[in-house]
């Protein structure tokens, strides 16, 4: 897990910019899914979960900020 104990999971690219600028903490985990229902983004965050578990838990410095799921 992102070494505050989070990762922020957004639609907002807002988001991706202030990663992009001051890094982690918080991982970012950006959802690019166009007008989905809360079915669809349950699937793909539990199809993905291994996944995203890795990202989460790299806090090696250097490493990408952001994760984006479509």
């Amino acid at each position: 897990m992102g070494s505050n104990g989070f990762v922020l999971v957004t639609f907002d690219t807002d988001f991706v910019q202030l990663a992009a600028l001051y890094g982690a903490p918080p991982k970012v985990l950006l959802l690019t899914l166009k007008n989905p229902r809360h079915a669809a983004i349950a699937a793909l965050l539990v199809m993905n979960q291994a996944q995203i578990q890795r990202f989460a838990d790299d806090a090696e410095e250097g490493r990408p900020a952001v994760m984006e799921l479509a």
